[in-house]
């Protein structure tokens, strides 16, 4: 039996680091929107470039694989290249590659890093998404897929009533959009769900609201337990009891790429290993600090001895 199913994309990632006098950022001070901002029709010279394996689901995947789990993913790659190189890659990784479909064209994304923060420009290939089976499992991580990626849901449902498996939530951009009612039957099943504060925003519909707002707001939907990341704030998290903050592990940040994925890597694997709540979040904060000294999702992902020697350093307090 797995310890842990992922399902969700996978995508090639293609990072640009560009140099700081070639770009620029502008803000607004009424909406706290920023953009990147180059020259129109102009020649950007690129610093350097890194092409890796990604998506939510492979990074998640390798993360909790790395550290220790049988874990396997439900997933398509496409069968060409690219999908060839995702292949060996998660394969390297010892993770189970029994329930991936090849067809058609490999995910892409393209991320731009400027100053240490990166702007993503993703295309997800349509998909003929479907669960004929699930090989046993004890957790499933169910995360990003793209427009047609509601059609898992029922069958997903089944498999976690019928086997009674523990499900952790980490809507990606097409599933936040489709909003909670789309998925109410999935989130009343969702053991934790985690999203950044953005989204988690965004998916609620509450701005400007406190941590623990936010957090109560996301269990209202239906799981029992809730993680928000926010970066260089740390992270907050709802036990569906008390409220605990996380503050961010020390790391010398060079892109932040991933970072979301190496938390909830870290997050489950400690759960699943038995872990309190507290510890799971000071796990997740470890690997983070480690992926975003790192260009790419997964470069920095810690092994079982490296996340326990880390996450020493991280501190968790109840958060009033």
């Amino acid at each position: 039996m797995l310890d842990l199913t992922v399902i969700g994309d996978v995508a090639i990632d293609t990072y640009y680091l560009l140099d700081e006098r070639d770009a620029s950022v502008i803000c607004s001070t009424r909406n706290r929107v920023c953009e990147l901002c180059f020259e129109l029709n102009e020649k950007i010279p690129v610093r350097e470039i890194e092409i890796t394996v990604g998506g939510n689901a492979s990074n998640v995947a390798v993360a909790t694989s790395r550290l220790g789990l049988e874990t396997g993913i439900v997933t398509t790659v496409g069968s060409d290249a690219d999908g060839k190189q995702i292949l060996y890659k998660l394969e390297q990784e010892d993770v189970d590659l029994k329930q991936v479909e090849t067809t058609g064209k490999t995910n892409q994304t393209v991320a731009m890093i400027y100053e240490g923060k990166r702007t993503l420009l993703v295309h997800h290939e349509d998909r003929n998404y479907h669960i004929s089976s699930l090989k046993p499992t004890k957790w499933i991580y169910f995360t990003s897929l793209s427009t047609s990626g509601n059609k898992i849901v029922k069958p997903l449902l089944s498999v976690v009533q019928d086997y009674n498996v523990k499900l952790i939530f980490s809507p990606g951009t097409y599933q936040r959009r489709e909003g909670p009612k789309a998925y109410s039957a999935l989130l009343d099943l969702t053991d934790v769900i985690i999203m950044n504060k953005e989204e988690a925003e965004d998916y609620t519909g509450k701005n400007k609201v406190s941590y623990n707002e936010l957090l109560k707001t996301l269990v209202d939907l239906g799981p029992t337990r809730a993680v928000i990341t926010d970066g260089p704030n740390g992270s907050y998290g709802f036990d569906g009891v008390n409220f605990y903050k996380c503050s961010p592990c020390p790391a010398k940040v060079l892109e932040n790429t991933g970072a979301g994925d190496a938390y909830s890597g870290g997050f489950t694997t400690a759960l699943i290993a038995g872990k309190t709540f507290e510890e799971a979040m000071k796990w997740g904060s470890a690997n983070a600090a480690s992926v975003i000294e790192h260009i790419g999702p997964q470069k920095g992902l810690l092994s079982r001895a490296k996340i326990e020697q880390r996450s020493n350093k991280c501190k968790v307090t109840s958060a009033l």
